[in-house]
């Protein structure tokens, strides 16, 4: 009958639509899963960017050392060849060299032994003059303000004796003054 077919349709149809749910919906989970293996695959390759970056910049520097290593070692070099240089220049110095030249060399090294010797005798002696100066300072020091506390007592006794003159010089005048009825020669000399 016309109501068997449709509903036979009807579960055809509503079968055909969960099969293509279905298959939409495991393309939807496919896609999820395609995006987070995107991300992930992203984020290693972030990871792998930084890593590789940070291997350059680890080869830049020790490309840096390296240099470096490979400067200082070139200046070796030139010190080992020029100490070489010098030694082999010394070597024919020494074997050209005769008698007479090594004992003028001698008698030179003897000179200078000697010049030494005296300069360290005389620094000992400077040493010991300057020890001894530094015991003998706080007697010196002492003698020093003696003398100038003598020397002030002279000033104070001066200061009053030139006191005790011209008061002495004043009461003559005064008493020449008296006998004369005047203020007296002195006075009178003192006042021009």
């Amino acid at each position: 009958s016309s109501k068997e077919k449709s509903s036979w349709k009807r579960t055809a149809m509503m079968a055909k639509l969960g099969r293509i749910q279905e298959k939409i919906a495991g393309m939807e989970t496919k896609i999820g899963e395609s995006r987070q293996q995107g991300r992930d695959e992203q984020a290693a390759a972030q990871m792998l960017k930084e890593q590789l970056e940070k291997a350059e910049a680890d080869l830049s520097v020790r490309d840096s050392s390296l240099a470096s290593g490979e400067a200082q070692f070139e200046k070796i070099e030139e010190s080992v060849q020029y100490a070489e240089s010098q030694l082999d220049a010394c070597t024919h110095e020494l074997k050209a060299m005769t008698s007479e030249d090594a004992d003028s060399i001698n008698i030179e090294l003897e000179r200078k032994r000697s010049a030494i010797s005296q300069s360290e005798q005389a620094q000992a002696a400077a040493a010991s003059h300057q020890a001894e100066l530094e015991r003998d300072l706080p007697r010196l020091l002492r003698i020093v303000e003696d003398r100038r506390l003598a020397c002030m007592k002279a000033t104070d006794d001066s200061l009053a004796a030139s006191r005790a003159v011209a008061r002495y010089q004043r009461e003559l005048n005064a008493l020449e003054a008296k006998r004369a009825g005047g203020p007296g020669l002195r006075g009178q000399l003192q006042r021009r």
